[in-house]
């Protein structure tokens, strides 16, 4: 298993989706998402992840596809997002959705993307 970020745990893979975990700011939940690869795997969405977590959107995002510099964000918050990021120099557009019929849905509902609480992993009281 890869190490992507510091910022985050990786906690299942496939060929083409990495799922991750972090706690929240507030230290009150774990959230989990997953990573939807395309066929070049660009690792910098992690940047882009960062600078969502960063802001706290990453919170409400439980999908983040990326394909020729576009990101898909599966949200049930869809007017939250941003409609574009920077990282490093690079403009990224967003796409945000909350269309049940995409496959990024299919792939929070398969890998139980979302917020938990933490003391449901072990975590504070």
């Amino acid at each position: 298993m890869k190490q992507l970020s510091s910022a985050f745990v990786v906690v299942e893979e496939t060929r083409d989706v990495t799922v991750c975990e972090y706690v929240t700011r507030n230290m009150l939940s774990v959230h989990r998402f997953a990573i939807v690869w395309d066929d070049d795997h660009d690792t910098r969405v992690v940047g882009a992840i960062h600078v969502l977590m960063v802001t706290g959107e990453m919170d409400h995002i439980d999908v983040v596809g990326e394909r020729k510099g576009d990101l898909t964000m599966w949200t049930e918050y869809p007017h939250t997002a941003p409609d574009e990021i920077m990282v490093n120099g690079d403009l990224w557009s967003t796409d945000p959705t909350d269309n049940p019929d995409c496959l990024h849905h299919d792939v929070r509902r398969v890998f139980s993307c979302g917020l938990r609480p933490f003391h449901v992993f072990g975590g504070g009281q």
